[in-house]
């Protein structure tokens, strides 16, 4: 992968965090998108769709 989007992102969160400015990194953006992975490793184990309801 010659462009990974870690360092961009870190570098953005460490200047929100030296601005004192919210960073759109944050939890509850963090928590959707794991969210989403658990529902597709949840499907690929079943073998089945999953609804993001499930994941509740």
């Amino acid at each position: 992968m010659l462009d990974h989007p870690y360092p961009p992102q870190v570098d953005n969160f460490v200047q929100c965090l030296l601005e004192g400015k919210d960073s759109p990194i944050n939890f509850a953006e963090a928590f959707k998108t794991h969210r989403v992975m658990f529902a597709i490793e949840k499907s690929l184990a079943e073998g089945r769709p999953v609804r993001m309801a499930e994941m509740d």
